[in-house]
């Protein structure tokens, strides 16, 4: 389940067990670099023919710095309301967050997140 991407998907229980990705945990060392900034990674692959593949990443797409678009944040609510079967109307609550501005209080955006 090498998918390209880092959500909830990615951390299940069925993909920490799937047996092609367990077969590399052997094969992998994590750093914890202090030097580095939270929202940055480098990932260096040695491969057998002594060839090293780096990529660094300087600002997490998601951080301050690389905000996710309206989409994004839109898929990723309704991904968490899935995960957490919420009982709340996703449509409608993410309606009501875009029209928090002017919303006169956030009591109606409050009932929405609470499944009301």
């Amino acid at each position: 389940m090498t998918t390209g991407k880092a959500g909830l998907a990615q951390f299940s229980d069925a993909a920490v067990a799937d047996p092609v990705l367990r077969a590399l945990y052997p094969r992998l060392v994590f750093v914890d670099n202090p030097d580095y900034p939270v929202e940055a990674a480098q990932v260096r692959v040695f491969l057998t023919s002594g060839q090293v593949l780096l990529r660094k990443v300087d600002v997490s797409r998601g951080s301050l710095a690389a905000p996710l678009s309206d989409q994004d944040l839109e898929n990723k609510l309704r991904d968490l309301a899935e995960y957490g079967r919420s009982s709340c109307a996703v449509g409608p609550l993410i309606e009501a967050l875009w029209a928090l501005e002017q919303a006169p209080d956030a009591g109606a955006l409050m009932l929405l997140a609470a499944g009301r």
